[in-house]
């Protein structure tokens, strides 16, 4: 039995990570809430609770989609995303992915989220991390 054609990569038209997804009640359109390009945590690991909205376009069938976490190395320190294939069969059409992502950052630095469609790079951002240092409280006493 003859193996199915990998589909071609999409194009990304948008990629962008969030703080929240809603949609809007009227017109459904995507609603992105917050739009961080990092965070800082009091100690490492840290997880951060983030959204990746992706409109994609010129796909021909089902994708594999995954999220990497890559240090600046290149490493993956992370990696998540659904556990079934998204059909995209219209190569005419867009298409929004809306990933709700628990990544764990394993230490304070500079990291990339790379976004796949059935292993090829379709988007990357840059996020960084940093440490939260306390301040000591001012002695009001004096």
């Amino acid at each position: 039995m003859p193996t199915k054609a990998k589909p071609p990569t999409p194009l990304c038209k948008t990629c962008v990570i969030c703080r929240q997804f809603a949609e809007h009640p009227e017109t459904k359109e995507p609603v992105l809430i917050g739009l961080p390009q990092g965070f800082m945590a009091p100690h490492y690991p840290a997880a951060y609770d983030l959204w990746l909205f992706a409109r994609v376009a010129s796909t021909h069938g089902d994708y594999r989609i995954q999220v990497q976490l890559q240090n600046v190395g290149g490493d993956v320190v992370w990696q998540g995303g659904p556990q079934e294939d998204w059909s995209m069969p219209n190569p005419m059409g867009t298409y929004d992915l809306k990933l709700q992502l628990l990544p764990v950052f394993p230490c304070p630095s500079k990291y990339d989220l790379v976004l796949l469609a059935n292993g090829d790079e379709v988007a990357r951002q840059s996020f960084e991390t940093q440490l939260a240092v306390e301040t000591p409280a001012e002695d009001c006493s004096r």
